[in-house]
């Protein structure tokens, strides 16, 4: 016998009755970008912040080190779209 839940009138009742089917949730989380949890500042983009790093493998893939630094494509950052407020003007970008 599994576990077992016991109601106010002592009767006894499968945990499995009781949860059903639960479904599991499927897939993966989407990741956040910076910019949906820093908000946007529409002054500059990713091109000209401090914290751009650039891998260069057979591709070029460009991260953010404030945010992951994971040899995934969901850490992958575009340089063009506008920069989040953790925005830091690097001193090689033009302002």
């Amino acid at each position: 016998m599994g576990i077992v839940q016991i109601n106010i009138f002592g009767e006894e009742t499968p945990m499995e009755a009781v949860l059903g089917n639960i479904p599991k949730p499927k897939g993966r989380k989407r990741r956040r970008t910076m910019q949906e949890m820093h908000g946007i500042n529409d002054a500059h983009t990713c091109r000209e912040c401090e914290h751009l790093v650039k891998r260069q493998y057979s591709r070029v893939y460009y991260k953010c080190e404030l945010w992951s630094m994971a040899s995934s494509h969901q850490s992958d950052i575009r340089v063009t779209q506008k920069s989040c407020n953790k925005f830091k003007l690097s001193k090689g970008a033009m302002a």
